[in-house]
């Protein structure tokens, strides 16, 4: 499924029960279990499930880059060392009570900054740039590695991944697929939410859909021209791969809690 090659990956069945097992028993020290896959395609609300499911933290990965878009959005800046050391001076990660806090200047982002289209636009014009990338994958390594999470991401081969498997840290990927179409239509639902309690003409929704339409397209496009210059490797041969497009969320949990 574009922009996936076929055939990849090993497929995971649906779950026709409730999965009952004592998930407890799973062996997960030292354990990174990253949900990866295109914009939309479910990760970071089966992430947010599973976690809770295995008792461990959650870490959307992709903050980091919407952090640092919004970073260099709102300060006005160019790529460049200057302004990257700047964004890693006045940025703190912190883990609370098993939730993730991420701070800038001091102050807790809130979803709203950096979840809206303007920052999805500005996005892929940052995470192809090696020197972005670099650094989010040098605080995403710094942190994860101090314990066993469940990461919400983009690629199977995120650099905090592969120093983590240097590292001896277990990596279990699994990646999520789902029609573009359906994911047009589901990033339009939350953009739609952003607006609530404003009042919407036709046309304003309709501009909205066409947002949607461009973002989602875009990244696809991003997705495949990132694995050509960075050469990533778009997807492993023993990820877990799972096609959302018709699934509810609790049928895409149980598959995956199955498969593990």
């Amino acid at each position: 499924m574009f922009p996936y090659p076929d055939n990849v990956g090993i497929t995971i069945p649906l779950s026709k029960v409730q999965v009952s097992t004592d998930l407890s028993k799973l062996d997960l020290i030292n354990t990174i279990l990253t949900i990866y896959g295109l914009p939309s395609t479910g990760k970071g609300t089966l992430s947010k499930i599973i976690a809770k499911r295995l008792n461990l933290p959650v870490f959307d990965t992709g903050v980091l880059y919407r952090v640092i878009t919004f970073f260099l959005t709102v300060q006005n800046l160019e790529v460049s060392d200057g302004s990257i050391e700047k964004f890693k001076q006045n940025l703190n990660l912190d883990l609370k009570d098993g939730k993730i806090i991420t701070e800038l200047f001091g102050k807790e982002i809130e979803n709203s900054q950096i979840r809206n289209p303007e920052i999805d636009k500005k996005m892929g014009d940052f995470t192809k740039l090696p020197i972005v990338r670099a650094v989010v994958d040098e605080l995403i390594a710094g942190f994860v590695l101090k314990s066993s999470f469940v990461t919400d991401g983009r690629g199977a081969f995120d650099g905090y991944l592969v120093q983590a498997e240097k590292q001896g840290i277990k990596v279990i990927r699994v990646l999520l697929q789902a029609q573009q179409n359906e994911r047009i239509r589901r990033r339009f639902i939350d953009y739609l939410a952003l607006e609530r309690g404003k009042e919407l003409t036709s046309k304003d929704v309709e501009n909205l859909w066409i947002k949607c339409e461009e973002v989602v397209k875009y990244r696809d496009e991003e997705e495949v021209l990132k694995d050509k210059t960075l050469g990533l490797g778009m997807i492993s041969e023993d990820s877990g791969v799972l096609d959302t497009t018709e699934l509810g969320i609790d049928e895409a949990v149980e598959a995956v809690l199955g498969w593990l």
